[in-house]
């Protein structure tokens, strides 16, 4: 967790608005535009040890060109091969790095900027704790430990 949070910064960067959960040998990414959210599935195998993924569907409800953070999506690939070969590879090598099953930037319309899971713990973002409008999320909060002003962690 200690690990995690020394990289808080890069790693808000590199995840936020941004979700990647893992089921079996699926991974799911969603990228979030306000309240859209686009779908990515991929499959992921592993042969001696070299990664190979493979695009299988997606759902989109907007164009990701339109957010900042992949305006520089190349026009010469569909946005699932550049997801395949270059910010999928990139997020999962992080995630592996710092021992993360998951993360999700889903609830910040909720004011949770991200939600990232560990093995034990998870660990929760807030960039503005006034923002926080839900009972039930003030409550979460709440029941949280705080490491900063933006930085709460609990069990699992």
């Amino acid at each position: 967790m200690n690990v995690v949070y020394r990289q808080r910064e890069e790693l808000l960067d590199c995840f936020e608005g941004l979700s990647v959960f893992r089921r079996g040998e699926i991974i799911q990414l969603n990228i979030y535009n306000s309240r859209l959210s686009n779908e990515y599935f991929f499959l992921e195998e592993k042969n001696n040890g070299k990664r190979s993924i493979a695009f299988l569907r997606d759902s989109l409800q907007f164009d990701i060109s339109t957010l900042r953070k992949f305006s520089g999506i190349s026009k010469e690939y569909s946005d699932q091969e550049e997801f395949r070969t270059r910010i999928l590879p990139h997020l999962l090598d992080k995630m592996q790095e710092l021992n993360i099953v998951s993360f999700t930037s889903e609830f910040s319309s909720h004011g949770v900027t991200l939600k990232i899971y560990l093995q034990e713990y998870e660990l929760l973002v807030i960039s503005n704790i006034n923002a926080i409008k839900n009972d039930q999320w003030r409550d979460y909060i709440q029941d949280s430990s705080q490491i900063d002003d933006h930085w709460f962690w609990r069990k699992i």
